[in-house]
Formats: C-alpha cells, sequence, structure tokens
C-alpha cells in the first residue's frame, strides 16, 4: 500500500468527534467546586483533537468485551496501580507513571505532537515535559484513574501487541468473512471512518485508497510504518489481540480490501 493508502489507517479507529479549535487541555472548563478526582473525569471524558481518554479506554473490566463497541485502548481500571504502561515501554522501577502515560497519549492522539514537537532525548525517548497539559489537569486525571482501582490482588498486566510476522501470516490465513466484518467495522471503526463527513478522523475506505486485506492485518495490529512515524502522520494506535481478536480482524480485512465494498 502506498502513502495514500496508508493514509486511511492512520486514524484512530475509534468514537470521536471533531473538535473546536478552543478544546484543548488547557481550557477545560470545570467547576470551582470540582472535587480533583471529579475535575478528572471531565478532563478525560473532553475531546481534544477530536478524541476523549473515554473514547479509547473502558473504565472497568467488564465492559471492554462490549461486542457493540471496541476500544483500541487497554481498560484503566487499576491503571494506577500498574507497574509499567505502554506495554513496558514506561516503568515505574525507573521512576515513570501512569501520569506519563497519559501524557503520551495526549501527545500521539489528541495533539499529534510526538514526532513533530517533542524533542528527543538522550535516551531516545520524547520530552514529555513539553507536552502542554497543565499540572493541575495532569493531576486531576491521575486522581480520577485512582478511583478506577478495585481492592484485591494486583491484576494481570494487560496482554502486549503481537506483531510478529507469524501473528500477523496467522491471521491471513483465516477465512475472512465480509459480512461479520460489517459489525467489526460499526464497533470499531465506523465512529472515525463511518461518516465521510467534513468532520470525520478518517476517510471511508470505500474507495481505491484503501489498503488491501494483508496491509489491514499488518496496519490494525501492528500501527504505522518506520516511513509514517518518520513523517510524524503516524498517530494510530494497534488494535492487540485482546481488543481485537484475530478471527475479528481477518473479517475486518475481508470487508475493507481494496475499499469495494
Amino acid at each position: 500500500m502506498g502513502p495514500a493508502g496508508l493514509a486511511p489507517l492512520l486514524l484512530v479507529a475509534l468514537a470521536a468527534a471533531a473538535c473546536s479549535p478552543e478544546a484543548d487541555p488547557a481550557h477545560a472548563p470545570p467547576t470551582a467546586a470540582a472535587s480533583p478526582a471529579d475535575r478528572g473525569r471531565a478532563l478525560f471524558e473532553r475531546r481534544v483533537g477530536g478524541l476523549s481518554c473515554a473514547d479509547c479506554h473502558s473504565r472497568s473490566a467488564e465492559d471492554q468485551p462490549d461486542r457493540d463497541r471496541r476500544r483500541v485502548g487497554h481498560t484503566l481500571a487499576d491503571a494506577t496501580r500498574r507497574p509499567s504502561w505502554w506495554h513496558g515501554a514506561l516503568d515505574a522501577a525507573k521512576g515513570e507513571s501512569v501520569g506519563d502515560a497519559a501524557l503520551t497519549c495526549v501527545a500521539r492522539f489528541q495533539q499529534r505532537s510526538w514526532n513533530t514537537v517533542l524533542p528527543v532525548t538522550p535516551d531516545g525517548g520524547r520530552d514529555l515535559s513539553k507536552v502542554e497539559v497543565p499540572p493541575a489537569d495532569l493531576a486531576a486525571i491521575v486522581s480520577y484513574l485512582d478511583t478506577l482501582a478495585r481492592p484485591g490482588p494486583h491484576p494481570p498486566s494487560p496482554a502486549a501487541r503481537d506483531s510478529s510476522r507469524e501473528a500477523l501470516a496467522r491471521v491471513a490465513a483465516l477465512p475472512g468473512d465480509a459480512a461479520r466484518g460489517r459489525a467489526v467495522f460499526a464497533a470499531a471503526c465506523a465512529p472515525c471512518h463511518g461518516s465521510g463527513g467534513p468532520d470525520a478522523l478518517g476517510p471511508t475506505l470505500r474507495d481505491d485508497t484503501a489498503p488491501d486485506a494483508r496491509r489491514v492485518i499488518a496496519y490494525v495490529r501492528s500501527g504505522p510504518g518506520d516511513a509514517e512515524r518518520r513523517t510524524g502522520d503516524a498517530w494510530m494506535p494497534f488494535f492487540t489481540p485482546d481488543a481485537l481478536p484475530d478471527q475479528d480482524l481477518a473479517d475486518l480485512a475481508a470487508l475493507i480490501d481494496g475499499g469495494k465494498w
């Protein structure tokens, strides 16, 4: 798939709406009497750049498997109790925190500033102090996330992505069903790619720019490639197998294949 074909899948396949220019983290409208957690919830639900945290993440372990709504992000139940985030890229043992994970999400998917604005650190990471989120707002979001913690033993870490060639070939070998793929598209992709209107975050994937089935599988499971990361256009997150099982992905690929549906 060429650059034009890659562009449609560089968009988060999640619920989203266009946001107004003033909708940024520095201008959240909490009430003066709101507690930090209440203020954090308002920020969590507020759309910036067309997306809110709630568009990508469920807030309990129970609502993630909802087949009518597929969220690409892991559930945030117990997020503040995890020892690592971003599939181990951020680690509490190194002094990193769920707040750093939140800043990473904002920079990548709401502000789209990860590749184009944030300075590279000596270790090859990005300078999260440059993400434009006021410290009070970040603290409020963390306070809200802390209310989602459950009693009992620490939960297992979310499944990591499996983007090996073997994993992608396994999906490609499955018999995809385009009819079932329509339901997957409606649950996981349509909020960004389905309307085709001026406020949509992504094109409809129903024309000549749509990728073929193998590229759909690679992109949805693995995320953008090196070329897209270098240009700064790559901001679509990948669906891990726990969020979008292999058969569902095969069905989705059969539907989108070449955009002729």
